[in-house]
């Protein structure tokens, strides 16, 4: 498997299992990770502001390009959760006025799931 698919499997390990960062680091400390391609799969796959809070700690190691193109993603979906938990809570307050029980299955839901500051 190449490197930066394995930076990939191990960013989806950590967010899944909460396993180590160290495995992350030792990859790229060994210095093969072409960023590049390492970029294209983590937002094709759509893990950039996963990956972001991940490769943050390893700031030096991590290209400023690629760094700053992570960041933005974050920000910008993390700005995007804001607006849609406003009008979830918006839509949510007006059912719960007429008493309609509402029950959310995906989305809003899981936003504070998603987004904690671990």
């Amino acid at each position: 498997m190449f490197p930066e698919a394995r930076l990939v499997l191990l960013i989806v390990n950590h967010l899944i299992n909460g396993s180590s960062k160290e495995e992350v680091g030792n990859l790229i400390s060994s210095k093969i990770i072409n960023w590049r391609k390492a970029a294209d799969l983590i937002f094709y796959h759509e893990l950039s502001p996963f990956a972001h809070w991940i490769l943050k700690d390893f700031d030096l190691a991590v290209p400023s390009e690629i760094k700053e193109r992570l960041q933005n993603s974050y920000y910008f979906h993390l700005m995007r959760q804001m607006v849609l938990q406003q009008e979830f809570l918006r839509i949510s307050s007006a059912f719960e006025e007429d008493k309609i029980v509402v029950v959310p299955i995906k989305g809003a839901s899981l936003i504070n799931d998603v987004y904690v500051n671990k």
